[in-house]
């Protein structure tokens, strides 16, 4: 079955560059397989991942009800009370399976979006021996459109999608959503993330793939792509020396780069 190729708030981009920061055990892998990793969305720290308008909704009135429960208007009698919170908690239970059988329906490859790197993303995600994977985005983005049916992916794998994370206040989303229409829901986030300015790549099955935790998508020959291997920017020179000499085993061809950010580090050192 062919993959159908879609993309999302792609238009008006400003930034050139995809990066990806990595450790070195995901550096290895990527090497060894040539393939990015998509995850499946539940087993990303963000439980709201994918999750739609409604479901934000409701589960904040359930957050409110359960959490003020003793000290709601004392005219209510007890037992209208206890009705009440059966029903919301009965809403809540199944808002919480509709989600995870969502989030298992989706498998996502994530990177930063912008025109430089982050020192931010370099702490958090690939720390000291770590390095980072710059791609022009829309080289990528076509790499991965050209090679989505040669990718042997899942039998219900039927879409692929590319594109910009939109951040929101999921405090107030419902009462805002149609100034803030997201098609998707993989492609909204709470704002409280918006530092790692996403722009993803979603693999969409028409049905949830409880047995499938990730998804393996095979570039092509690494030689043969355009991209750079950056080290971070705190490296000492015997660690980069380390990972050229694996590299090369690899891509000979590939040089290591230097970070942007090298001199706010090292340059009186």
């Amino acid at each position: 079955m062919e993959i159908e190729w879609v993309t999302n708030h792609t238009k008006g981009i400003q930034e050139k560059y995809l990066y990806r920061f990595i450790d070195m055990y995901k550096l290895i892998d990527f090497l060894n397989t040539y393939c990015l990793y998509f995850s499946r969305m539940d087993k990303f720290d963000d439980k709201y991942e994918g999750i739609t308008t409604y479901d934000i909704g409701e589960i904040n009135i359930w957050e409110k009800i359960n959490v003020n429960a003793p000290n709601l208007n004392p005219r209510i009698p007890k037992n209208v009370m206890k009705q009440k919170m059966r029903q919301k908690k009965s809403t809540f239970d199944r808002i919480k399976q509709s989600q995870r059988s969502r989030q298992k329906s989706h498998y996502a490859n994530c990177w930063y979006l912008a025109n430089r790197e982050s020192v931010a993303m370099w702490d958090i995600y690939s720390k000291t021996m770590g390095v980072a994977l710059k791609f022009e985005r829309v080289f990528l983005q076509n790499l991965i459109k050209s090679k989505r049916n040669e990718n042997n992916l899942p039998k219900h794998i039927y879409k692929l999608i590319a594109g910009k994370v939109r951040y929101q206040n999921f405090n107030v989303l419902p009462f805002t959503e149609k100034k803030k229409l997201v098609k998707y829901p993989a492609f909204r986030k709470d704002e409280a993330f918006a530092h790692e300015k996403e722009f993803r790549f979603i693999l969409l099955a028409d049905k949830p793939l409880f047995k499938q935790a990730g998804i393996l998508f095979h570039l092509g020959d690494l030689k043969d792509l355009e991209f750079d291997i950056i080290v971070h920017p705190k490296m000492e020179k015997f660690e980069r020396q380390s990972i050229q000499s694996l590299l090369d085993k690899y891509i000979p061809d590939k040089k290591l780069k230097d970070s942007e950010l090298v001199n706010r580090f090292k340059l009186f050192d």
